[in-house]
């Protein structure tokens, strides 16, 4: 743990060279980083975490990241502090960061839902593939009249 970075709930964990790759987002508990990420605090009170974590991860803040990184190649970018510090960010009301935040959740806690049945269909599925794929191969079930 020599040279790991504390993060507390709330703050900003940033990886330098994968942040133009959306490799960023907010601790929503207490606990460690590597040492080559970055941790930033909200300065003032006021700022709901959960508003700027699905900010910072639309297309329109990641072009600005990408923007604001330095390095000679696209693998090799890195966004400095510098750089990040210089990066315009909405400050809505609180009360609007929350009503925002809580819509959000609400609206991708629904298509979070959908994806896990989809998925659950999905495994089926393939389960029943290769429970008819199994009892072909085994001569359990005679395909040579269905092909005919």
């Amino acid at each position: 743990l020599v040279d790991y970075k504390k993060c507390n709930a709330g703050d900003l964990v940033l990886n330098p060279m994968w942040s133009w790759m959306g490799a960023l987002g907010f601790a929503f508990q207490d606990g460690l980083v590597s040492p080559s990420y970055n941790v930033y605090r909200f300065r003032h009170s006021g700022l709901d975490p959960r508003y700027y974590d699905k900010l910072f991860r639309t297309r329109r803040f990641n072009s600005e990241i990408f923007r604001f990184s330095k390095g000679v190649w696209t693998s090799r970018l890195r966004l400095y502090p510098k750089e990040f510090f210089e990066i315009r960010i909405p400050v809505p009301p609180e009360d609007e960061q929350h009503v925002i935040a809580d819509y959000l959740e609400k609206v991708t806690g629904h298509i979070d839902i959908l994806l896990e049945r989809i998925q659950e269909s999905i495994n089926k599925l393939n389960e029943y593939k290769e429970s008819i794929i199994s009892a072909t191969v085994t001569g359990k079930i005679d395909v040579r009249k269905e092909v005919s």
